[in-house]
């Protein structure tokens, strides 16, 4: 007897010892986060500037999701995800970020989300094997003091935490950095390029100035962007950007100095006689008046005749190289998948060492390319063979860091400062990768803005972004590889299989 009762005292001790250590855990968790991310990007892991930037928060922050519940997939996923992003935002924020979440399931609830400017959305789902639409709500507001921030649609788990932190940090700062987009030399202006456009214009203000009429660039701007040149600039607008870079400006140049009108019927290169040489090889790097193919390319409709008959098909060009070989050190790059270059020329940097500049490609050429000087035909209907891509690694994206030497230094009244502090700048051998039709590009977006915020941002905004990227593709293979597999998956099962059944029924006779 006594021994049973020592066991069973035993046992219930072990139970509450085991009860304990739960209820100790769980009050640890309450106050300690921690989450386990496997995946290879940290892709449900805060990043260190979404951090920082939640501790930033002086004052109570009160977050309202409007989110409709008993959604199927992949809604229901979408509030899983943001419960998660928002439980982390408030173990970070010294207990100032509270956060709700409201069904709006009768009309009293739906006309106060609306009210919010949470807009009743679409979504399908499929009940009892039919597809049907139903309403929903699927967006949060965000209050801060007397300032408040509107998400309307939290559908994609990709960008959520960027949305939410780059609305966090509207809310706390008191005012935009502010972007300058040169104008009066047949640039393309910002705000005709949509999507680009929208995709900096809610964190940074953007201003036109034109330098073909005002002598300076003012230095309430963070960084000027010059957007595919093609009239001069004259000596008072290099002496504006001069000055600009060497008061601390920051500079990003998007431009081929061989221009292709893809319009004209027989498009060949045309010089580029911006006048702006002189000014970049005294920052150490030569803009390349040269035209870049690659055999790693995009596709193309063009339009074919056939007995008659016109239709449709798709080409590879390679005049629109995809670039896949980044520096993976660089945050603009580091986890994009490819981007598009559209018409590309190139750079040499080899001197900006000389000029104490640190120069770094950020995106080059496959080992299968060239480049073409002087005037070039760019037909998509030629046929291309191997010696047509006998170079490799051409740099056609780079970054500029360090003290950039003064261009008008001695030579002009008022140039009184020989070098910059240290600033940096952005060169990309394409004007058109942003244009309103590569921009479907994710890639080429994300590589966009990454720049705008590497030169501008100092919150690490971007690490944030380069989450949000495209999946991997596939890697190619040759056509005796893909029969090889193909036949292998093929003929392989079934042969284990008839070699399994003759071993056992080896086995049986054995056993007979």
């Amino acid at each position: 007897m006594k021994v049973k009762s020592s066991k069973k005292i035993q046992s219930i001790i072990s139970a509450c010892l085991l009860i304990g250590i739960l209820i100790l855990i769980n009050i640890i968790s309450i106050r300690v986060f921690y989450r386990l991310d496997m995946t290879s990007g940290k892709l449900y892991t805060l990043s260190n500037a979404s951090r920082n930037i939640v501790a930033k928060i002086e004052d109570k922050l009160n977050i309202k999701a409007y989110f409709t519940e008993d959604l199927p997939a992949p809604y229901n996923n979408n509030k899983r995800a943001l419960i998660d992003i928002l439980n982390e935002y408030k173990a970070y924020s010294h207990g100032n970020l509270k956060f709700e979440f409201i069904n709006p399931d009768n009309q009293e609830l739906a006309t106060e989300a609306k009210r919010a400017g949470i807009p009743e959305m679409d979504v399908k789902v499929i009940d009892n094997d039919k597809v049907e639409v139903k309403r929903a709500f699927l967006g949060l507001t965000i209050q801060y003091q007397d300032r408040h921030e509107i998400l309307p649609v939290m559908q994609n788990e990709e960008v959520m935490e960027y949305d939410l932190t780059s609305a966090l940090l509207r809310l706390i700062q008191k005012e935009k950095k502010r972007i300058a987009y040169s104008t009066g030399h047949g640039e393309v202006p910002l705000n005709t390029l949509q999507l680009p456009y929208r995709a900096i214009s809610l964190q940074y203000d953007l201003a036109p100035v034109d330098l073909s009429v005002d002598t300076s660039i003012s230095d309430d701007f963070s960084a000027l962007l010059i957007i595919d040149p093609k009239e001069p600039f004259s000596d008072t607008a290099k002496y504006a950007i001069d000055k600009f870079v060497v008061n601390g400006g920051r500079v990003a140049l998007f431009n081929c100095m061989l221009k292709v009108d893809p319009s004209s019927p027989l498009p060949y290169t045309q010089q580029s006689e911006l006048n702006l040489d002189d000014l970049f090889e005294n920052y150490g790097v030569k803009l390349n008046h040269d035209l870049v193919r690659d055999q790693n390319c995009a596709k193309i409709s063009v339009v074919r005749e056939s007995g008659g008959y016109q239709f449709q098909t798709q080409v590879a060009f390679p005049y629109l190289p995809t670039l896949t070989n980044f520096d993976k050190s660089n945050p603009i790059v580091r986890d994009l998948q490819n981007i598009v270059l559209s018409f590309p020329g190139s750079f040499d940097y080899s001197n900006a060492n000389s000029k104490g500049i640190t120069a770094t490609a950020l995106a080059s050429t496959s080992a299968k390319s060239a480049s073409d000087t002087g005037m070039v035909r760019v037909d998509p209907f030629k046929k291309y063979t191997i010696n047509d891509f006998l170079q490799k690694n051409i740099c056609l994206a780079l970054t500029l860091e360090g003290q950039f030497p003064s261009f008008y230094h001695g030579k002009r009244s008022g140039a009184s400062i020989p070098k910059s502090k240290d600033t940096r700048m952005v060169l990309v051998g394409s004007g058109q990768f942003i244009d309103n039709n590569l921009s479907r590009y994710k890639d080429n977006l994300t590589f966009f803005a990454n720049i705008i915020d590497f030169l501008v941002d100092d919150t690490g905004l971007i690490t944030i972004r380069s989450k949000s990227v495209s999946l991997p593709q596939l890697e190619s293979t040759s056509d005796g590889s893909k029969k090889i597999l193909k036949y292998s998956n093929m003929l392989i099962p079934p042969f284990l299989i008839a070699i399994i059944g003759l071993l056992r029924w080896r086995k049986r006779r054995e056993s007979i």
